[in-house]
């Protein structure tokens, strides 16, 4: 089992979770299909300095892939909801780091972009987690909050523990292979994980929500800030 995720072809780092390669099966890769673009090692390097993380709307990877493809978007990571024996969801990485995805612009160029797969609209259905779409969708059970997104509360499905573990692997190797991008969320002054637009975005350093990004965006909803960023500490002092 891989468990190493990619800057370029030669510098790698091993995450601890299953992780399967644009050039493994089923060929995630926005190589062959979909929009990037390619960039040197070097400039990589110099200008990577965030991770930002996505909700799919979709309920795998598979139908994650597609979308994007049709929409000519392109992503770095995709978690799958799933999970394995080390108690992570698998990890699809779909483009090298030092690479250039289309999934959150303006700031494309700054870093990765992770999507994680799951549907948070529990607003608008509450049984899209039940008996029988999980053993439709072969996917995990999902709990409930109530999140408070652009000072909006919406009651949402969150990503599992299992996805928000690989999440912060993820994170912890994005931060060991670029160091610019800091293993922390930005807060608003009260020291609360801020869920709206941030100011300057494009001059922050660290991990982002997409709504950290853009109004338009409520991704990703559900989303557990502190074990994320706590367990990415961890990975890293213990390395």
């Amino acid at each position: 089992m891989n468990s190493f995720i990619y800057f370029d072809e030669n510098t790698k780092i091993d995450i601890g979770c299953k992780v399967v390669l644009w050039k493994e099966s089923p060929n995630y890769s926005f190589y062959t299909d979909g929009k990037y673009k390619a960039r040197s090692s070097s400039d990589a390097m110099s200008q990577i300095k965030q991770c930002v993380m996505h909700h799919t709307v979709t309920y795998n990877a598979k139908q994650t892939y597609s979308g994007l493809v049709a929409r000519g978007l392109s992503v770095t990571f995709i978690i799958e909801d799933d999970v394995n024996e080390d108690g992570c969801a698998t990890v699809y990485q779909c483009l090298m780091i030092k690479d250039i995805g289309y999934s959150q612009k303006p700031v494309n160029n700054l870093g990765p972009g992770i999507e994680i797969c799951y549907r948070p609209e529990a607003w608008q259905d509450k049984t899209l987690y039940s008996e029988s779409n999980r053993k439709k969708y072969n996917v995990q059970d999902h709990s409930m909050m109530t999140d408070k997104i652009h000072n909006s509360n919406l009651t949402v499905f969150c990503p599992t523990e299992a996805q928000l573990t690989s999440a912060a692997r993820i994170a912890f190797g994005v931060n060991g292979l670029c160091p610019s991008v800091e293993l922390s969320f930005p807060k608003n002054k009260n020291g609360e994980y801020s869920k709206t637009i941030i100011p300057n975005v494009e001059q922050y350093s660290g991990l982002l929500g997409h709504y950290n990004i853009t109004t338009n965006k409520i991704d990703p909803a559900g989303f557990n800030h502190s074990y994320v960023e706590w367990l990415a500490q961890r990975c890293k002092e213990e390395s």
